[in-house]
């Protein structure tokens, strides 16, 4: 699958943006936090090369995954 939802540290992802439109910046995978809502549902949240603050992982899609061994 290439939903944000299934990156993986290592893995380079696009942001899309709310409508599922790429939006041409592509940034690596540096870590993933599971983050439970009040709801009781698992909300994914990336940390992204360059970013200060984690972005959800909905609004982004897989470019490429890194190599696992």
């Amino acid at each position: 699958m290439r939903h944000g939802d299934h990156a993986q540290i290592g893995d380079l992802v696009e942001l899309i943006d709310p409508f599922c439109s790429g939006t041409g910046i592509i940034k690596l995978v540096l870590g993933v936090q599971n983050k439970r809502t009040p709801r009781g549902d698992t909300e994914k949240y990336l940390y992204l090369e360059g970013d200060t603050e984690k972005r959800k992982a909905c609004y982004t899609r897989i470019i490429r995954r890194a190599m696992r061994k």
